[in-house]
């Protein structure tokens, strides 16, 4: 039979809200530190503690936060297994080391139709199931957002914001990052340029493709082809390669979304018997670390420390020491691979 508070206040020789007192956080005024100790240890020896739901209705603080997360592309890339998000996964580690240092869990929850609709992201903060939200990857479409800035619910955006909307928000500098890949081919010498499309349905997309676009404007490059859709898919890039050498074979370089993309655009020129970058070259985005001879031209996604900035941010906002900034933009690493070749004349 489990130990109750009952039990432990009885060995104590203390009343049951002494018991309670003890694990309040910051200390209860009304026990003494050798008191709270000495109960505490006792708790530890019968292997008690109190019911966490119990003490949430006295408490200020749940001590959870919420994750809220779009579901990830469920890509089997053809041969029959998931692909991880590895972005996604590097931002939920940044996340769980800020609230672990702030002794705080972490709860993750699907965004999809359903939850949106019943209104679920309410739900989780009305019913003090969790303090504040953090949210992955919100679309330009989601409205729910708006809903919860009307009702003051603390919350921090990461790696994509909504336009029109004035919230916290922990981005990477991306644009730049892009902008420093484009200006690295054109130095390069190429004029031909084949550039894939993101996904438009988030910020980070739209922001991605007018650096590229922009980039080449200011340069007077028309590219040679752009693709008709756009993707953060890594199997897009096979579609996208083959197009590319059918539609556009004076191409000499391929400005990819991310890495997943031009990894497969390679596979594709790979088994075409094209080598890259000497009869092709492309470029990524995102850092994604393959072994091997050849590294793309890309840039370091600094996942990990908007999860760690986002998660540090919401816990400031939740104590009443948030900063008056709105947008944390946190600058990309340029990685400077080998999938570049030099045009020569």
């Amino acid at each position: 039979m489990a130990v109750t508070i009952k039990d432990v206040a009885k060995a104590a020789g203390v009343s049951t809200a002494s018991i309670s007192r003890a694990f309040q956080d910051p200390p209860s005024p009304y026990l003494s530190e050798e008191r709270r100790k000495f109960i505490r240890k006792l708790c530890d020896e019968m292997h008690y503690f109190p019911n966490i739901h119990s003490r949430r209705m006295s408490q200020k603080f749940a001590n959870t936060i919420v994750l809220i997360s779009r579901m990830m592309q469920e890509n089997h890339s053809g041969g029959g297994f998931f692909q991880c998000d590895l972005n996604w996964g590097m931002t939920a580690q940044g996340i769980m080391s800020a609230l672990c240092a702030a002794g705080k869990s972490l709860q993750i929850i699907n965004c999809d139709e359903r939850f949106i609709k019943e209104e679920k992201y309410l739900e989780v903060i009305r019913s003090h199931t969790a303090d504040g939200i953090l949210i992955w990857g919100a679309l330009r479409e989601d409205e729910y957002i708006s809903k919860m800035q009307q009702e003051n619910i603390p919350f921090v955006q990461l790696e994509t914001f909504i336009d029109g909307l004035e919230n916290n928000c922990v981005l990477a500098d991306e644009y730049t990052g892009f902008q420093k890949i484009v200006e690295r081919v054109i130095s390069a010498g190429h004029r031909n340029i084949a550039v894939i499309a993101p996904s438009l349905k988030a910020s980070t997309g739209v922001t991605r493709f007018s650096a590229v676009m922009e980039t080449l404007e200011k340069h007077r490059i028309t590219p040679v082809w752009v693709s008709e859709n756009g993707s953060f898919d890594g199997d897009y890039g096979i579609s996208c390669a083959g197009s590319i050498l059918k539609e556009a074979p004076q191409t000499t370089c391929v400005i990819a979304p991310n890495d997943a993309v031009a990894w497969n655009c390679i596979n594709v020129f790979r088994e075409k018997n094209l080598r890259v970058p000497q009869d092709i070259s492309v470029t990524g985005a995102d850092g994604l670390q393959i072994p091997g001879e050849l590294q793309l031209e890309s840039f370091y996604l600094p996942s990990w420390e908007i999860g760690n900035t986002a998660a540090s941010e919401l816990c400031s906002l939740l104590y009443g020491t948030k900063t008056t900034e709105i947008f944390r933009v946190i600058p990309t690493i340029p990685i400077h691979g080998n999938s570049i070749a030099e045009v020569t004349k």
